[in-house]
């Protein structure tokens, strides 16, 4: 006889259970957050570069781990929607096909700067379906305010560019611009209410974020802050998110006329354009495969006799325009269609905070080459898209 009934071990099976899920949980939250934000304070003397290198490679050793807890430790869930995986799906299939008949020595790894090949790709379509769940939402507002203060007191202890603009940890002035305009964004729409306390705070994060702004001098991030503003403020005077969404979209179609009136000699992102617009054309089905993009870049400029085929410029300068070089037609309509039905999602669920982010980053990364941090926020972006 049994003084221990089933009952008495299936609770306690039951009660173990849950706390290792809810801790599986926490562990991944913690991963995507590490990621996200912790990752862009990396440095370590290795590779060619001590800033954007080590974040490539702890990136992808982060999102391995992410991948392990969700596969070992809680029951895989694919409850996406079929739509959004089909893209995902077609877009790796891409990549196979750029493996086989679109290798180069750059298409897998990529180049020893940046290290964004088709390996690196992989992890973040990886990441941005496993962090799906990953809304970040209970994090204090405070944790983020701390980390804008950190970012901005860090970098007036590292060196300046050539152009002595600030990078911060991030070693490139836009890409340092990028980080914040996606960080900030979390801490407003973090606080619950706002007190004495939280509008002191939120006032201390806003000149904040406008200081490094001016001292990293990037002009595509201003805009992309401006934006994120206009669009705040016009849900905050009852505009509908599709219209104020529609506003923003119709601004940044118009800043894309800036860069035309630049006249710098170096990397002018014109001529890159002109150079990322005809390599594209020349293959526009599939492009020139993904990883490929400096190659094909320069061989365009040698043709059309561009100034920029005297530098070295290994991306498009615009994230279309990169997907235009690599994936041809079929790459471009993908992403479009994925940030469709991504901006779609958000409407209908009426996710502004993540609105916003879409915005800040498509703008940033419309102006200038992608850092890996840029990129894992974009593909986190994405992901939430992926939520029913």
């Amino acid at each position: 006889m049994s003084y221990f009934p089933n009952s008495f071990f299936s609770k306690y099976i039951h009660i173990f259970r849950l706390s290792l899920k809810n801790l599986t949980f926490s562990f991944s939250d913690a991963i995507v957050f590490f990621l996200l934000f912790i990752l862009p304070f990396i440095i370590a003397p290795f590779g060619i570069t001590q800033f954007e290198n080590p974040k490539v490679i702890i990136g992808e050793a982060g999102v391995l781990l992410l991948l392990i807890l969700s596969v070992f430790l809680t029951k895989p869930s694919f409850h996406y929607p079929r739509r959004q995986l089909l893209l995902y799906f077609a877009i790796i299939i891409i990549t196979i096909i750029d493996i086989f008949f679109f290798r180069t020595h750059l298409s897998f790894l990529g180049n020893g700067f940046r290290m964004q090949g088709i390996y690196l790709f992989w992890f973040l379509l990886l990441f941005s379906l496993l962090s799906a769940k990953s809304s970040l939402k209970n994090i204090p507002w405070i944790v983020y305010g701390l980390l804008l203060l950190i970012e901005f007191i860090v970098l007036f202890f590292l060196p300046l560019n050539e152009s002595q603009r600030y990078v911060g940890t991030l070693g490139e002035p836009n890409a340092l611009a990028a980080f914040i305009i996606f960080l900030w964004p979390f801490a407003f729409y973090a606080i619950k209410k706002f007190t004495i306390r939280e509008k002191i705070g939120s006032s201390l994060i806003l000149v904040i974020v406008v200081a490094i702004l001016f001292l990293t001098a990037s002009r595509s991030a201003a805009i992309a802050f401006a934006l994120q503003i206009l669009f705040i403020s016009l849900t905050k005077y009852r505009f509908s998110l599709a219209k104020s969404v529609l506003v923003c979209v119709i601004l940044y179609m118009i800043s894309y006329a800036f860069p035309f009136f630049e006249h710098v000699p170096y990397e002018n992102r014109g001529e890159v354009w002109k150079s990322a617009l005809a390599a594209g054309s020349t293959h526009p089905l599939l492009g020139y495969g993904f990883g490929n993009t400096e190659t094909a870049l320069h061989a365009t400029a040698v043709r059309l006799g561009l100034p920029i085929q005297y530098y070295y410029v290994d991306s498009a300068h615009n994230i279309f325009l990169d997907w235009w070089v690599q994936g041809g037609v079929i790459g471009v309509t993908l992403l479009l269609t994925l940030i469709y039905f991504t901006i779609n999602e958000f409407i209908k669920h009426n996710k502004k905070r993540e609105i916003v982010l879409l915005i800040g980053m498509i703008t940033t990364l419309s102006f200038n080459p992608a850092s890996v941090v840029g990129l894992f926020g974009f593909w986190w972006i994405i992901g939430q898209g992926l939520k029913k």
